[in-house]
Formats: structure tokens, sequence, C-alpha cells
């Protein structure tokens, strides 16, 4: 067994590499890919038990984490829901600022409710979704965008 030498001791050598990935994070993960990608005999080395960046976020406790990720999420959508309520509401008075016809009111009216209905459903979970996923040690969905989007080039 070949053994590297340092000044107080003998380290065994495990295995030889010539690429090695040392974290397993999202940063980590990407580029232990991208080496394999190029041909390179790739090593990733993780401290922790699992994949992910719950170690980066300084959540030991998922359980805590997850509860505080449900809790979060109500809280942002009803805060987008009562905000894109209240634009909804304000729209009439701000379109009497403008010399429209009726029918263009209208089609604002619907417009602004269209947008704000998907708005208010879509935003709490666009940053949030991938962040909490992450804190509360669930790193599957936002790895395999990541991977996926950095081997095919997607623009996201």
């Amino acid at each position: 067994m070949k053994t590297i030498t340092c000044p107080s001791k003998e380290v065994p050598v495990i295995a030889e590499t010539q690429v090695l990935v040392v974290g397993s994070g999202p940063a980590g993960i990407s580029a232990a890919v991208a080496s394999a990608r190029c041909g390179a005999k790739t090593m990733l080395v993780e401290r922790y038990h699992r994949s992910g960046c719950r170690h980066c976020l300084c959540v030991v406790d998922t359980d805590a984490a997850d509860h505080y990720f449900k809790r979060l999420t109500r809280i942002t959508l009803l805060i987008s829901s009562a905000w894109n309520l209240l634009i909804f509401l304000l729209t009439p008075f701000f379109m009497k600022f403008y010399a429209l016809q009726p029918e263009t009111k209208r089609l604002v009216i619907w417009l602004v409710l269209i947008h704000n209905v998907f708005n208010a459903a879509a935003y709490p979970f666009s940053g949030a979704l991938s962040n909490g996923l992450r804190a509360a040690g669930d790193v599957k969905f936002t790895m395999y965008v990541s991977v996926i989007c950095c081997g095919h080039r997607c623009p996201l």
C-alpha cells in the first residue's frame, strides 16, 4: 500500500485521482460533474453523512428547519396574496389618471387580475422553495435542476 509521509505520521493512500473535490454542496457537486464530464478521474469527498449544503446553512436540526420552512411559506403566501389584492384594488384608482377607452380599462383589469393571481401563487415558491428545501436537508430538487441546467446549458 502506498503511503504519504507527514512529519509526524504516515497516512495510508486509499485512492488515487486526478481531481479531488472536497465538499458535496452545490458548488462541489457541480465541480465534480464538470470535471468528470471532461474525462478526468474525479473523486468527491464529503465529511457529513449526506450531500448538500445543510451544514453550510448551519442547520443541524432538519425537523426545525422543515417546520420554519413551512411556516415561512405560509407567511409568504399570505403576504403575497394580500399585496396582490391591494394592487388589484388600487388599479381602478390609478387608471383614472389616464385617458383610456372603457374596453382598454376592462382589459387592464383582467390583465392585472390574471397577473396577480399567478404572482400570488407562484412567487412564494420561486426562490424560497429551493432555499427552504436545502435548509431542510433536501437537496435533490435543487441539485437536479442545477446539474441538468449546467449540462444542457439551459437558461433558467
